[in-house]
């Protein structure tokens, strides 16, 4: 029931975060019309490749070891893995913002030569640098299940850069404004982020910033950085392919305003499929603390994919019925048929991703990160090809049926996941069983 009580809190930020994400998306397109639109969004993805060059997924390590610890009443352990976030979050976000700086020299040999966009994006690589306190609290929050108080921080901070992004783009209306209020929005977490701390110090195992210094000092970098490494791969090359590559081969494929159609089609998506977030978050500190009890935990990983997978499924068929009504009283004439038919091409992406949304939380929890990188690394190429190719073959909708495929290499984990799980039930008691 806990895990049910989390993700309905979670579940009911993210649907104000996804409405936030859509309504945005929709305002730009009378802000700054196609072209200006996607050059915000190409701006973004350059932003994204950077980002992914330092995305190792050692925050998510220190989540899943301080739920781990705390479940066990082991607080030292906890307090080292903490230490670990702070250092590993803060080194990250630090070379994001400094290899940004290398954006005018790398982007032109990819064929992106707007020297504007590529200005802003340069900007936008201090935001993580700039969001360092908001960015531990929400992992403290979410690794202390405090997620009453974590869903209200990244809604507020979501609300606020949608606020500020589309009153910078109505302002200027241009890509100018728009990066503007992303940036203003990054400052103001941090009063947001030191409000949500003060409220939730039993969160923090530390009693002052010297504390904090003695958590750094006591880090198990080498072991966190080694597991971090390891889901490395399977979250940047599925944020590569799900996020980033559309939009910059939708731009070379067709052009600017085709970049605009499709993301504004990725925001309907995953304005669904931001329904298993809740689940999967929740699921991160909950796979944790049952990893020892084998029928508890296949219990739970069970319910949590078959109810992620349903509930996104039954909210995007109902969101494709309604899309053509939508689109006609929210976009302009331009937008609404390219956009229609990119949501409909993009629905066995969203149902893959919707099943696999607690596959990482499994991988962690199991220590089986390996297994998850290999899977990632065979399917990955598979899924550029297929972006790239489609784009190729169809301007308008290629990039989409692509996108599609790549992520049908989701279920390669599901497959292992549930033979993992099938090759090791060993007897219980009753009482286990409870």
């Amino acid at each position: 029931m806990s895990i049910l009580r989390d993700s309905s809190i979670l579940q009911a930020s993210s649907l104000l975060r996804a409405g936030a994400s859509v309504g945005t998306a929709l305002v730009l397109t009378r802000a700054l019309g196609a072209t200006e639109q996607g050059r915000y969004y190409i701006a973004a993805a350059l932003f994204g490749v950077v980002t992914l060059v330092f995305a190792t997924g050692v925050n998510t390590i220190g989540v899943s070891r301080q739920a781990h610890a705390g479940s066990k009443g082991d607080e030292e352990t906890r307090r080292a893995w903490f230490g670990f976030a702070v250092l590993a979050h803060g080194g990250m976000a630090l070379a994001i913002g400094l290899c940004g700086v290398a954006l005018p020299l790398v982007a032109p040999r990819f064929g992106f030569e707007d020297r504007e966009v590529i200005t802003w994006a340069m900007a936008l690589c201090w935001t993580p640098t700039i969001e360092l306190l908001r960015a531990v609290t929400g992992l403290q929050l979410q690794a202390g299940r405090r997620m009453v108080r974590l869903a209200g921080l990244e809604t507020c901070t979501e609300l606020t850069r949608s606020f500020l992004v589309v009153c910078g783009a109505v302002a200027t209306g241009s890509i100018e404004g728009a990066v503007i209020g992303w940036i203003a929005s990054s400052l103001l977490s941090i009063p947001l982020a030191w409000q949500a701390a003060r409220t939730e110090p039993g969160a923090f195992p530390v009693t002052g910033l010297a504390d904090v210094w003695t958590c750094v000092q006591r880090a198990p970098l080498r072991q966190g950085i080694r597991q971090g490494l390891l889901l490395g791969p399977t979250r940047n090359a599925g944020h590569f392919v799900i996020e980033v590559l559309p939009a910059l081969a939708m731009a070379r494929f067709g052009g600017e305003a085709a970049v605009a159609y499709l993301r504004i089609a990725q925001r309907i998506a995953k304005a669904a499929a931001m329904f298993a977030n809740g689940v999967s978050r929740t699921a991160l500190p909950a796979f944790s603390a049952r990893v020892g009890n084998h029928v508890a935990f296949r219990r739970t990983w069970i319910r949590t994919t078959l109810f992620s997978g349903g509930l996104v499924g039954s909210i995007w068929a109902a969101m494709l019925v309604s899309l053509p009504l939508v689109l006609s009283v929210l976009v302009p004439l331009d937008y609404r048929a390219p956009v229609t038919r990119l949501c409909f091409a993009l629905t066995p992406c969203v149902m893959a991703l919707a099943f696999a949304s607690v596959a990482e939380a499994f991988y962690i929890a199991t220590g089986t990160l390996r297994v998850s990188a290999w899977i990632t690394l065979a399917v990955t190429p598979l899924g550029v090809a297929a972006i790239l190719v489609g784009g190729y073959l169809d301007p308008e909708v290629g990039v989409a049926w692509g996108l599609s495929f790549a992520a049908a290499g989701e279920f390669g984990h599901l497959v292992y996941s549930w033979r993992w799980l099938q090759r090791r039930q060993p007897e219980v008691t009753p009482t286990q069983a409870r």
